[in-house]
Order: C-alpha cells, then structure tokens, then sequence
C-alpha cells in the first residue's frame, strides 16, 4: 500500500463518510495490510488473521477519523487497530473453561518441576487444567525460565502487559489449587 493510493482514499472518506466507494476501496487497499500485521507481526494462524480483519475493518468503520489525517498516521492507527484486536482475541482464547485436555509435554514438564513432592505436582498438574489455551502458552514459557521482558518481546506486547498477564496466571492457578485442597 501506497502513500499515493491511500491518501485519496482517505481524502474521499474525510469528504463523506458513507461513501460506499471510499470504503470498498479502504478495504481492497487495507485488507492485505491488516492479514499481513496479525499474521506477522503478531504471530496468529492465517485462517484466524482473516476473520479477525473483519473485526478490525468494522472497528476502522465505527471509531477511524479522516479529517486532517496523513495516510502516515493512519497506517499506525491500523496498526494500533490490529494489535488491540489480536489482544482482544487473545484474552477471549484465555477465557475458555472447563476440563481441556493437558498436553503430554505440559503435564511433564509440571511434574517434572517440582520434583520434592508429588503431591505438590499433582495439584499445580490439576489447577492447570483449567486454564486455557492462552494461559498454557504463558505458563510454558515461565516453565521455560523466561523473564517477563522477553515473553513482551515474543508476544510482542508491552512488558506491563505481561505483569498483569502473569499475576492473572498465578491468582488463576492459587484459586483452582485452593479449591482443589
């Protein structure tokens, strides 16, 4: 996508908000851009980077402002569109409840650290079934000794989002254990 391409789309936007043309346009231009960014640069599946681009289009059309905008500053708002709305997806994968399978690498790898008791194991191994798909990547990589910066870094979120993620994971892990006793 082009300076030149897309500025006389915002430029047309700006004039007329529901220009049906202005925005079949934004979307032939923007819908490569916006797959391209979850999948790359926020590391989901194709599959999963497509239907999510439908959410960040229709967010583009409910909240984007095109007055006075350099197509600059609205490819960073996309941007800043994606990575909200791949968090967002993200958090609703945590979300998921119930007994889901752990799998075999997970369960090792919890029995394996904390190898004084096997008691201890068996309750961090059952509050672990109850996480979700999200919250097993997160506590795989504390398993895997990685500081909170560099889980920011491969999530490629901000380190504080990280903390907060993390005290979510241990206040989750201490309810479903102290339920479990």
């Amino acid at each position: 996508m082009t300076d030149d391409k897309l500025s006389p789309i915002l430029g047309q936007l700006a004039a007329s908000r529901h220009d049906e043309a202005g925005w079949e346009a934004l979307y032939r231009e923007l819908w490569p851009l916006i797959v391209a960014t979850l999948t790359r640069r926020h590391g989901l599946p194709t599959v999963l980077a497509d239907d999510l681009a439908q959410d960040v289009m229709i967010r583009l059309l409910k909240n984007a402002r095109f007055e006075r905008v350099s197509s600059l500053q609205f490819r960073a708002y996309v941007n800043d569109v994606c990575r909200s709305v791949a968090i967002d997806n993200r958090r609703k994968a945590s979300r998921t409840r119930g007994e889901v399978p752990l799998t075999r690498q997970l369960s090792e790898r919890l029995l394996a650290s904390s190898p004084s008791s096997e008691v201890n194991a068996q309750l961090l191994l059952s509050g672990a079934r109850n996480l979700g798909d999200f919250e097993r990547t997160l506590l795989d990589k504390v398993l895997d000794g990685l500081p909170s910066n560099e889980i920011a870094e491969q999530m490629r979120v901000p380190v504080g989002t990280v903390h907060v993620w993390l005290h979510r994971l241990r206040k989750k892990l201490r309810q479903s254990l102290s339920g479990g006793l």
